[in-house]
């Protein structure tokens, strides 16, 4: 599990508090570096040794949008649990710059997706042809000044997105930080998004629509695929006013790996 899934887990707790309800997510070792970026969800977390016999046990997601939680649920859970962190202290600042430069902030997520095969028959897609398709869709609507590809794997995105400089005179590959912490907020500083089919990069786009308070919906793109293996590939995540990439002229497929004919026959 990483970021993604557990500010939904997070989410669900926070606001079922709100709601009056004794709600608590069970620390994982895996979330205390990120408990400690964000130091407002420490309070949801509950060791397993304090778990009672008779508490009820949630095991779902809570990762569908309009499904699992609200739209103000959401804006509730980011405004005091995310952008009170130091991470953010000077969000202003950068959201402002961000609207200056008109920089469009392209998330790639490479890493476990790609190096263990379980993974990459799962999650693995088309990334160049989706981002493209993306990025065309944003310079049809208006000049693209600058352009920053932040991922976890930098070097393939230098040999596989080069082409991106047909598209804007200045091309970014990393941002000014160094961990996946700052990334993070660089990307949800942004006010014109092409995310991947990542729950890092769908809360990025959340956060950065609760800091451009709305006004930024639709210049975030997002794919609507997210994974093969379970009832449905479509992501169930995505803010309905995004704009989805439905589909590929070839397809979801990753030319580069290969996979058998029942994952063909699904997409």
């Amino acid at each position: 599990m990483g970021l993604g899934n557990f500010l939904y887990h997070w989410m669900w707790a926070a606001s079922g508090r709100d709601g009056g309800l004794q709600r608590a997510v069970l620390r994982r070792s895996e979330s205390d570096p990120w408990v400690s970026v964000f130091p407002a969800v420490a309070d949801l977390l509950i060791d397993r040794r304090d778990v009672r016999l008779t508490d009820q046990r949630a095991t779902a997601p809570m990762s569908n949008f309009g499904e699992d939680f609200t739209e103000d649920e959401l804006a509730t859970f980011v405004r005091e649990r995310l952008l009170t962190a130091p991470l953010f202290a000077d969000v202003a600042e950068r959201v402002l710059a961000s609207d200056q430069t008109d920089e469009l902030v392209v998330h790639v997520r490479r890493g476990s997706y790609y190096q263990y095969p379980d993974l990459a028959q799962r999650y693995g897609m088309d990334t160049p042809s989706y981002v493209r398709l993306a990025v065309d869709q944003a310079a049809a609507e208006r000049t693209i000044p600058s352009i920053r590809v932040l991922s976890n794997d930098l070097t393939w995105c230098r040999e596989s997105l080069g082409w991106l400089a047909s598209f804007s005179p200045v091309v970014h590959f990393g941002g000014a930080g160094t961990s996946a912490a700052e990334d993070f907020r660089d990307l949800a500083v942004a006010r014109r998004l092409v995310l991947s089919n990542s729950t890092y990069s769908y809360w990025a786009g959340y956060v950065s629509n609760v800091l451009h308070e709305g006004n930024n919906n639709s210049e975030v793109w997002a794919p609507l695929f997210h994974m093969r293996g379970g009832r449905d590939w479509r992501s169930r995540h995505l803010d309905p006013t995004w704009r989805v990439v439905a589909e590929l002229p070839n397809g979801w497929e990753d030319p580069d790996l290969s996979r058998d004919a029942s994952v063909h026959s699904i997409l």
